[in-house]
This record gives structure tokens, C-alpha cells and sequence, in this order.
């Protein structure tokens, strides 16, 4: 087995990927290793142009198109990373030997399952929950889970709610 030094904690911030995070500590402190988490907000604007092929200035009107703006974007993923910090410092695991929380979020923008694919050659592991939007949106939609496990180059610890936690 390769050693363990490094491991990628991919969150959506759902019940399921919050729950990962405990397994991902856990590993990070029994192999020493760096714990990075890693968050992708969409590309909002590409999604849209991308899933319907319409030019998003002449849909939406020069208020809405303001909406999504480069300090938007910066301020959200500021809202996230505090919202990260939360959830760790909730469960306990802020500021450790493993996890100096601050410096180890990422927030990126994009194709969840790409960003982290293109961020795993870098780590040792990647560890996340099952899926956010329930499993018949994960049958419709497309997994992001599925697609990091099919073609991930590193080892994926995919952590699922116990079942009487689990909503359908």
C-alpha cells in the first residue's frame, strides 16, 4: 500500500458529504497525513450557456446579468470557506495537527467532478459522501461521485449516511 500523506476532502457542505468529513480526519490523523477540503461552486454562467446553448446576455436582463460578477464570486466562495471553517470547528476538528483549517480550503469554480479530478494527482486520497441531491436526482442527473470513482488515479473513499440517516 502507498503511504497515506495527503488527502483530498471533496464537499458539496450536504449531509452525507458533512458526515465524510469525520472518516476523512480520522484517516488524517492515524496516517499523519495533510488534510486539504475542497468545495466547487458551479460555473453558473457556463453551466447555462453550456446546457442550452443561448447567449445568457440576451436572455437576461442587465440587472440579473450584474448578478454574477467577479467580487459576487469572490464573496461567495469567502461565505463558504466560513461556512467550511463552521462545520469544522463544529465537529471538532479545526486546527490541528492535521487539519490548520485556514490554509487548507479550496473553493473553486466548475464542474464539481472535474476540479476534483484535475486536484487528485496531487493527493494521496480522496474522501467524500455519496451524493448531495439524493439518489433519484444522482440517477437522473449523473453522479458526481460516480464519475470521481470511475476515473480517479488515486484510491476514493466514498462515505455513505448510515441508512436510518439516509433520505430518499
Amino acid at each position: 500500500m502507498q503511504p497515506v500523506k495527503k488527502i483530498l476532502y471533496a464537499t458539496d457542505l450536504s449531509e452525507d458529504s458533512r458526515h465524510a468529513l469525520s472518516y476523512a480526519f480520522s484517516l488524517a490523523q492515524q496516517y499523519g497525513a495533510a488534510l486539504h477540503v475542497l468545495h466547487v461552486l458551479p460555473d453558473v454562467k457556463q453551466n447555462y450557456l453550456t446546457t442550452s446553448g443561448l447567449d445568457f446576455a440576451t436572455v437576461f436582463d442587465d440587472a440579473t446579468w450584474r448578478l454574477f460578477t467577479p467580487e459576487q464570486l469572490v464573496e461567495a466562495k469567502h461565505k463558504v470557506r466560513e461556512r467550511i471553517t463552521g462545520i469544522c470547528s463544529l465537529e471538532g476538528l479545526a486546527d490541528t495537527a492535521c487539519m490548520p483549517v485556514a490554509e487548507n480550503i479550496e473553493v473553486a469554480v466548475g464542474q464539481p467532478a472535474d476540479v476534483i479530478l484535475e486536484r487528485a494527482p496531487q493527493f494521496d486520497m480522496v474522501v467524500m459522501g455519496t451524493q448531495g441531491h439524493g439518489r433519484l436526482a444522482g440517477l437522473l442527473l449523473g453522479s458526481v461521485t460516480q464519475k470521481v470513482v470511475s476515473r480517479c488515479p488515486v484510491p476514493v473513499l466514498v462515505v455513505r449516511l448510515p441508512e436510518a440517516d439516509h433520505k430518499v
